[in-house]
């Protein structure tokens, strides 16, 4: 945030704001800026000169004497000299004409009651700057100022207040577009309820889908219903509708009467010359097969496989009884013969 010194740091103190004498502002002049320093501090040189920090924290080398810095530290005054620096006597920087006091003093002054200080508008959004004097004014005019709406307690930018006021919030009461300061007045909420109960409201005749063309305000509209001349015209308009109505009718009902009497005759007349014949059968559906091979979902287990079938037994040899007992003999002499030597 600004406190009125921001534009005054970048550079040393006027001498032409000091009261004291010059030989006591000798020891604290910036060789830079050519005036009294600012925040000083002791450059690292074999003299030790007091520069402004902001002059002097770039510079590699002493502008009085040449000499190369020792060390790249920058130390601030104290003890003494620091004493005798906050002593010197001072009129405000500012120009306010208001105070005068010692150096060590005047900051504090400048940020929290000189007039003259220039200061940033606080509101967001705003880069305006002013003095401390004309600051109330400024707010009071400010566009990023933010507001509460008095009706509906929304809260806003001052710049956006007139047209939320004006056509936005509903909270807000107005007067009647129509009846003006006859009418009520009511919020911006109920508007369209308003609008459909407004007694100088411009209505239509109800009767006006039967020929009645008479506008008149809500609440006069009685007045016309009741007329006998209204009513006269009413009933008027109303015969004129049901008779354009009858005669539409008429002449639908004698168009269909012709219409289906033409479709008939022409009907009758090709059936006499030649019949129409039946339309053919429609083709029988093929049976669809029936699978009975239903899975076992009972089973907890698979079933072992069936056992093989037994070989079919040899066909029988058609042969003589007798035969078959001589062979046997034969086979049988031949097992018991002795062996050869």
């Amino acid at each position: 945030t600004d406190n009125g010194m921001d534009d005054l740091e970048n550079e040393g103190v006027d001498t032409d704001h000091f009261i004291s004498d010059e030989y006591a502002l000798a020891d604290f002049m910036c060789a830079i800026c050519m005036s009294v320093s600012r925040n000083p501090v002791l450059f690292p040189c074999e003299a030790e000169h007091v520069f402004c920090y902001k002059c002097i924290a770039p510079v590699r080398f002493c502008p009085h004497d040449r000499e190369p810095i020792k060390s790249k530290r920058l130390v601030p005054i104290k003890g003494a000299l620091l004493r005798t620096y906050n002593n010197l006597r001072v009129k405000c920087e500012r120009e306010c004409g208001d105070w005068t006091g010692a150096l060590g003093d005047m900051k504090t002054h400048i940020t929290t009651t000189c007039p003259k200080a220039i200061l940033m508008c606080t509101n967001k959004g705003c880069e305006e700057k002013c003095s401390r004097e004309n600051m109330p004014s400024h707010n009071n005019s400010c566009s990023h100022r933010i507001l509460q709406c008095e009706f509906c307690r929304e809260s806003m930018k001052q710049r956006m207040m007139a047209e939320h006021t004006s056509n936005i919030c509903k909270r807000v009461v107005i007067q009647c577009a129509r009846g003006g300061d006859r009418c009520q007045k009511f919020e911006r909420q109920y508007k369209n309820k308003h609008e459909q109960e407004c007694i100088y409201a411009e209505v239509a005749c109800p009767w006006n889908d039967y020929g009645c063309d008479y506008r008149c305000e809500r609440g006069k509209l009685a007045e016309h219903e009741a007329d006998l001349i209204a009513n006269r015209k009413h009933l008027e308009g109303v015969k004129t509708q049901m008779d354009t109505m009858k005669s539409q009718v008429r002449i639908l009902m004698d168009w269909m009467t012709e219409t289906m009497s033409k479709e008939s005759s022409s009907y009758f007349s090709f059936t006499s010359k030649a019949p129409i014949p039946p339309p053919p059968p429609p083709p029988p559906f093929p049976p669809r097969p029936i699978s009975l091979d239903l899975p076992n979902i009972f089973a907890l287990s698979p079933l072992p496989p069936p056992p093989p079938p037994p070989p079919p037994p040899p066909p029988p040899r058609h042969v003589m009884p007798g035969r078959v007992e001589l062979l046997g003999s034969r086979q049988l002499r031949h097992n018991n013969r002795a062996p050869r030597r």
